[in-house]
């Protein structure tokens, strides 16, 4: 184990850092599947889990905890930082990384805010989806919402029955424009609306209630008016 290891590492509050760039990377996986999964309790700041990966292997890295706010950061072999969570993170959000060398890697899981509990760290090989999708949300938080919304189209291509996808392309159009199109208002509105109607289906009736208030919201705004909002 490397000296880094036995260092304790300040989180940086306010970004997270994802190794994807605008480019669809390649993926040597040829199938998903768990890597690592641990249980653990928390109780020192950190805790170190180490998983073997191959080069350009896409990995999708999860930590889950009923009892605190996780943060993770993913180091290499020679403990150079390759991945970073913050409280931006949730289980809904991955952290997904392509990995850049064969070769054995770190995950160190944190409680963000000091308290322990009993928490699961995931690693398992990200699917062509999942990569396409956090793209997608690495583009828009930089601001790069035309791309975000090639790499969201894609993620839709794959699996149109994922509601994610359908409510961050909705919201990655929204944010391109300051004064959309009626037609880019009823791409809007038809995503909000699909993926309302998925969530439905999913048992999720508060989350498809939202999403539908929020689409007839903007179809009001657009109704009447050539140019909106």
């Amino acid at each position: 184990m490397n000296s880094r290891m036995t260092q304790w590492m300040v989180v940086s509050v306010g970004m997270v850092a994802i190794a994807l760039g605008s480019a669809t990377p390649s993926v040597s996986q040829s199938a998903p599947g768990v890597i690592l999964q641990r249980n653990g309790m928390l109780q020192a700041p950190e805790q170190e889990h180490l998983f073997n990966g191959m080069a350009d292997q896409a990995v999708s890295i999860t930590l889950e905890s009923q009892q605190f706010q996780g943060s993770m950061q993913v180091f290499d072999a020679a403990g150079n930082e390759i991945g970073l969570s913050d409280e931006y993170w949730s289980p809904e959000s991955p952290l997904v990384l392509v990995l850049p060398t064969t070769g054995s890697y770190e995950v160190v899981a944190r409680s963000l805010y000091g308290n322990g509990g009993d928490y699961t760290v995931r690693v398992e090989a990200a699917t062509p989806y999942v990569v396409a999708l956090s793209q997608g949300r690495s583009l828009a938080r930089q601001g790069n919402f035309a791309e975000a919304i090639t790499a969201f189209e894609r993620a839709i291509a794959m699996d149109s029955t994922e509601p994610r996808a359908h409510v961050e392309l909705a919201e990655a159009v929204y944010a391109e424009a300051t004064r959309l199109k009626p037609e880019d208002a009823a791409a809007v509105i038809h995503h909000y609306l699909h993926a309302a109607q998925l969530y439905e289906q999913q048992g999720e009736p508060d989350m498809a209630r939202d999403l539908r208030e929020q689409a007839g919201y903007l179809e009001q705004q657009a109704s009447g008016s050539p140019q909106w909002p």
